[in-house]
């Protein structure tokens, strides 16, 4: 049996190494360059069919007397609260294309588990009438292809409790995307009043993925006076994961807001979770036949 020539083991070595590094270095650049950039495409809802998302929200409201009056609050008064949680399932139903974006109809098909507290005490109709609040009505949304409600209608006669809880997740959920942008900053105004946002974008393999920190309030409709002065702790982040040609797949959103006077008073407390998770995407079904006529 031949000897190996002197060195030879070590220039194997050198070599496999060499391989070894290079593929490294292939597969590094791979996962950069997929992630590179930012949106691949807009929101899409394709018209004509029909996107069920399970949705999940559920928070705590807590103002005191003294800050909804804009009066300065003394000692510690502790605030009015309210609790809500909600499961069930949020339908958007694509019916035609509109100014770049899509025109949608929101309804709540299905209610799982509801429950609303003021001061303590359950403030809910029945089950039956609940359903009866929930259950059947729409509102029509125009959507831009940033996710943006550009305008929203509801059936004359909706509910309040069916208006509330629509404006409350759209409100919380609110999206702002931005095709090919990496980051992005922004003013926003939603239910509790108007915020200061940063967003990030960054493409995954086969999603995207879009994030906005909340930063701070400017205003707040609980608050009718400035909020220089006074102590506001905000902790805040939406995460938006989109199929490479805008389709919105998932959705959480968290916040916590503790507004506080000079002293430390609390003034306003708030905390908010939400989820949107695909779970179906069908035809939108055809109209019914007209009713006979007496």
């Amino acid at each position: 049996m031949t000897a190996p020539p002197p060195g030879a083991p070590r220039r194997r070595l050198v070599a496999l190494a060499a391989a070894g590094l290079a593929l490294a270095l292939a597969l590094g650049l791979g996962a950069a360059w997929a992630l590179l950039g930012g949106l691949r495409a807009p929101l899409r809802l394709e018209v004509g069919r029909v996107y069920d998302y399970r949705l999940s929200y559920r928070g705590e409201e807590g103002v005191a007397l003294a800050a909804a009056l804009g009066a300065t609050a003394t000692g510690r008064e502790a605030p009015l609260r309210a609790r809500y949680a909600f499961d069930g399932t949020l339908r958007l139903a694509a019916l035609e294309a509109r100014q770049g974006g899509a025109l949608v109809a929101a309804s709540f098909p299905e209610v799982r588990d509801l429950s609303l507290e003021l001061l303590g005490q359950r403030a809910l109709p029945p089950d039956g009438a609940l359903q009866a609040q929930l259950v059947g009505p729409e509102a029509a949304l125009l959507l831009g292809p940033d996710g943006a409600v550009r305008d929203l209608r509801f059936q004359p006669g909706a509910p309040p409790l069916f208006r509330q809880l629509l404006l409350a997740v759209l409100s919380q959920g609110r999206l702002d995307l931005r095709v090919g942008a990496a980051r992005w900053e922004a003013v926003e105004r939603g239910q509790r009043g108007e915020l200061e946002a940063a967003w990030r974008a960054r493409r995954g393999l086969g999603e995207d993925v879009v994030v906005k920190e909340l930063r701070r309030y400017r205003s707040l409709h609980a608050v009718p006076r400035p909020l220089d002065g006074l102590r506001q702790e905000l902790r805040g982040r939406l995460t938006a994961i989109l199929s490479t040609g805008g389709e919105l797949r998932r959705l959480t959103a968290s916040e916590r807001l503790a507004l506080r006077g000079p002293d430390g008073a609390p003034l306003v407390e708030a905390a908010a979770d939400l989820t949107l998770e695909l779970r179906r995407v069908g035809p939108l079904p055809s109209p019914g036949p007209p009713a006979a006529q007496a």
